[in-house]
């Protein structure tokens, strides 16, 4: 599972994202047609896809319990953001400033080098790596989820780009703001580790 997460935190993080739900509303926001006949780059994975088309990088995340729910997500370079910005359903990539809700991404990003871009983390008194540890003593992360609530608000001061979530039950998210990207995060329920 934690190969999971890494390899879907590296293909989020290095090319960010931003989600909205798929229907025709959101499919009239970006030119869908620059990615009418490309094939997903992923191979193994069986719960989200990646399409490239010039500079933008479109990614479907696959709800595991409703097949016809799928959140789309386009992830633009940050030196092209302008051109897209004024889209809901984009976000600028490299993401640097992210909350994580689940130990499962903090390790990954921590394994890839990436800690500095955790920001906001979830259930403080369940960390034991010295490190965290001591970015959440220092403020240099700071709690933004605990138990079963989620501290929106410290989202928002903390002007995270995306804040990851693992939904354990179909219709269950987070809104923070429209500033704040809320991603849901199917890598528990993958069945191959690639």
């Amino acid at each position: 599972m934690l190969i999971r997460a890494v390899i879907l935190i590296q293909i989020v993080l290095f090319i960010g994202f931003s989600g909205c739900k798929t229907d025709k509303k959101a499919e009239d926001n970006l030119p869908v047609n620059l990615f009418k006949g490309k094939v997903s780059k992923i191979k193994y994975a069986k719960l989200f896809d990646l399409y490239e088309s010039g500079d933008l990088t479109k990614v479907v995340i696959h709800n595991p319990f409703n097949e016809k729910d799928s959140a789309v997500y386009y992830l633009v370079d940050s030196l092209e953001y302008k051109k897209y910005s004024r889209y809901a359903n984009v976000i600028k990539v490299p993401v640097n400033r992210a909350g994580v809700l689940s130990v499962t991404q903090l390790d990954g990003l921590q394994k890839m080098g990436m800690l500095d871009i955790v920001k906001g983390i979830s259930d403080k008194k369940y960390i034991k790596d010295s490190t965290v540890r001591e970015y959440l003593k220092s403020g240099k992360i700071v709690e933004i989820s605990s138990g079963n609530d989620f501290y929106a608000e410290k989202a928002v001061f903390l002007n995270l780009d995306a804040v990851f979530f693992s939904p354990f039950k179909d219709g269950q998210n987070l809104f923070v703001s429209d500033s704040v990207k809320v991603l849901p995060f199917f890598d528990f329920m993958e069945e191959n580790p690639l």
